[in-house]
This record gives structure tokens, C-alpha cells and sequence, in this order.
């Protein structure tokens, strides 16, 4: 196919070096420079675009809204038909649970189902096995029976193995928590949680619009699922190649959002805390009401992940994690996560049993103690990460 390239940054960059060797680019264009040739091809003005024989735009920016505006202004000004215009960054927006699985391919000895503080805490490659981090910032207990059961349906080879699955409860307060009723499901969404379901969405007073249209408000994209477009895609990109040039190019990028690798790479999360401000106003709130039908649909949910895991494999080890956040946040926290503490222990202690794991690691002060090891008071960084991660391994070790 004859391809033509919007875009002079290295976005444009990233796309030529993924395309399949068969196509031709034909050159670049944006909608400013004045040049002859980018990027060792010839650069092509706007104007001049409907006088030259392609079959495809690809628009490779990564902001939504200039891409948007950029493809608005080829069809209503210089008349490109919007079939023949691409989002690059659109083509790649999947749920991680996709991503990983597909770029992915082998058979694991254990996934790891969470939120945030997994998703940087526990780093896969220092677990022994071949472990999947499958962890979302936000994701509540609902979406983590979701993404294990889109692992069962859709990748059933890669987890028939499965010995393990470490489920990060994340505090006391988990159960009170239902992210499509919270102002952070948009950015669960975008950030590659599970939208194939949207739960309670239509009830979340905080959002008026559709959840594609609150997404793209926000600045994301909406996963891709047509089927049109996943088949092009597959015509003109080298898999192999743009998984690790998105990899790359991510790193860069904010954290929360990844390529096609399960664990955020060093730059994103290689801060410390050693000189944050330890006063109230900096530290994360406790959840102020109750939610009793929401405590009572999430322990119904989490009794389905566990009997879930038990149809896979009755002896597949399942730990039921609490990790440990910075001490300063766990001190001031203490008294306020009390009255959750005994609801929670109680609906944990239903479901233990000889394959069924409580790990409390809230206090272990080898790691909460020093500062040196945390991004921000409730997330480890990357050197924090991986001495947990190690300590986590040790103890797994023990109950093989």
C-alpha cells in the first residue's frame, strides 16, 4: 500500500519504522513546515495532497484532540475521504489485559490482578515463573473478575498452567469501592481497564454523556473494536516492531500509561518521596461514607473470583494481598481505617482455606519505612518494587 505520514515529530518516526517493508510511503506532511524531504523521504504540502496517488493518512500524533482536528481539516479543507485517514495512536488503544495477552504469548505460572499500587509495586520479572501483570490504576473488585474472566475466555492456552494469582486487595476499604460510580472511571477506561462492560455507569452522577463521548472530552481514546480497522492494522504494521517501539515511546509518557509491556519501564517511576511534605492535606482521604449495597455486591463479587479461580484449577494458590504504603500514610490513616478493618478481615476469612492466602504486609517497615522507595506516600517506585517484589517471592516460594 502507498502510505503518506502526518506528522514530522517522532510519532511520525515511530510509524515509518512500523510499517511492514511491502508498503511505500509515499512522503510526510503536516500542516506547517516548509521542506523538501523528512525523515529520508520527500515532505508533501496539504494542498497538495489530493493530486497524489495513496491509500492511506496516518495521523501520527499522540494528543486526541490535534489528531481530531488535524483529520477534521483533511476532509472539510482539502477533501481527503475519511476512509482513506488513520489514528495511528487510535489502532493501538486496547484494554492491558489485550495487550499483554497478545503481545505476550506464553504459557504463565501466575497473574496479578489490582490497582495502582500493584501495577508499580510488583515488578513480574523479579517473581520466579513467567507472571502477568494485569494490574489497572482505579480498577475496583468487579473489573478484576473481569479481566480474569476475559483471561479465561479469551487466552485460555496462555493460563491453563496457572499456579498462581495474587489479587491486591489494596486497603480495608476496598469493598466500598465501585469505580464506574466514581469520578475516576474515565481515566480507568483510558488507561486500558476493562470497557467491554460498564457496570453502574449510567447511575454516576458525575458524568452526563456516554462513556465514549466522556472519553474523548478527557483526552482518550476509545479502545478499538472494529473490525475493518483491526484488519488493516494487521496489513500494515510489523507486531513484532511496534510493540517495542510503543514500549519506547511510552516510557517517556506519564504514568499509567503503557505500551505493550505489563510493568511501567524505570523513567516512569523512578522518583522518590524523601522530601515530601507530611502534612494531612498531602495525604490520600478514607472514603467519609458507607456504601452499604456496594460493600455487599463486592464481597458477592469477590467470592465469585475466588470460586472462579477454582473452577480453573481447584489448586491454583491464590494470595489475597495488602501492600505495604509509606509509613507516614499508614500511621495517619490507622484510626480511620479501623472501623473497616473488622468488615473486611471478616469477609477475607470466608474464603481462606489451604490454596487461599491473606498477606498483610502493611507493616512490614524494611519496606514502608524508608522513603527512598516510594513515588508518592501509597505507590513504591521502581527500586521499591523490586525489593518487594523479591520479598513477595520468598514468601511465595514457601507455599509451593
Amino acid at each position: 500500500m502507498k502510505i503518506i505520514i502526518y506528522g514530522l515529530g517522532e510519532e511520525g518516526i515511530l510509524v515509518k519504522r512500523a510499517l511492514k517493508k511491502n508498503h511505500q510511503i509515499v512522503g510526510f506532511t503536516d500542516s506547517y513546515a516548509d521542506i523538501n524531504r523528512w525523515g529520508g523521504v520527500r515532505y508533501i504540502r496539504n494542498e497538495k495532497l489530493k493530486i497524489i496517488n495513496f491509500d492511506f493518512i496516518i495521523i501520527a500524533l499522540k494528543n486526541r484532540f490535534a489528531s481530531e482536528k488535524v483529520k477534521n481539516e483533511l476532509i472539510t479543507k482539502h477533501l481527503i475521504s475519511e476512509s482513506k485517514i488513520i489514528d495511528f495512536f487510535q489502532l493501538f488503544t486496547e484494554q492491558k489485559v489485550d495487550k499483554i495477552l497478545t503481545a505476550n504469548t506464553k504459557k504463565c505460572t501466575g497473574i496479578i490482578l489490582g490497582i495502582s499500587h500493584a501495577l508499580c509495586g510488583i515488578n513480574p520479572e523479579y517473581l520466579s515463573g513467567k507472571w502477568y501483570n494485569l494490574a489497572v490504576g482505579s480498577e475496583d473488585i468487579y473489573y478484576h473478575k473481569k479481566v480474569l474472566e476475559k483471561c479465561i475466555n479469551a487466552y485460555p492456552r496462555i493460563i491453563q498452567d496457572l499456579q498462581y494469582v495474587i489479587l491486591d486487595l489494596y486497603d480495608y476499604t476496598i469493598f466500598n469501592y465501585d469505580v464506574s460510580l466514581s469520578t475516576a472511571i474515565i481515566k480507568y477506561w483510558g488507561n486500558g481497564g476493562i470497557m467491554e462492560d460498564r457496570h453502574h455507569y449510567e447511575q454516576n452522577i458525575n458524568f452526563v454523556q456516554d462513556a465514549e463521548i466522556e472519553m474523548e472530552k478527557s483526552g482518550y481514546y476509545v479502545p478499538v473494536n472494529d473490525e475493518y480497522l483491526l484488519k488493516i492494522r494487521d496489513e500494515l504494521f510489523n507486531k513484532e516492531v511496534i510493540y517495542k517501539e510503543l514500549d519506547n515511546f511510552f516510557v517517556k509518557r506519564e504514568f499509567g500509561v503503557l505500551g505493550y509491556k505489563d510493568y511501567p519501564l524505570t523513567p516512569q517511576i523512578n522518583m522518590s518521596i524523601e522530601k515530601f511534605p507530611f502534612l494531612p492535606s498531602n495525604l490520600y482521604s478514607i472514603p467519609s461514607k458507607r456504601y452499604k449495597e456496594t460493600i455487599q455486591e463486592n464481597i458477592y463479587h469477590f467470592h465469585q473470583i475466588i470460586n472462579t479461580v477454582k473452577g480453573i484449577n481447584p489448586g491454583i494458590k491464590v494470595i489475597l494481598l495488602l501492600m505495604p504504603r509509606y509509613i507516614v500514610l499508614e500511621e495517619y490513616h490507622r484510626i480511620m481505617l479501623s472501623s473497616y478493618k473488622d468488615e473486611f478481615e471478616q469477609a477475607v476469612k470466608t474464603v481462606t482455606d489451604n490454596n487461599i492466602f491473606l498477606w498483610d504486609f502493611k507493616s512490614v517497615e524494611a519496606i514502608s519505612k524508608n522513603p527512598h522507595f516510594y513515588m508518592d506516600p501509597a505507590h513504591l517506585n521502581y527500586s521499591g518494587a523490586i525489593a518487594f517484589t523479591c520479598m513477595l517471592d520468598e514468601h511465595i516460594k514457601k507455599i509451593v
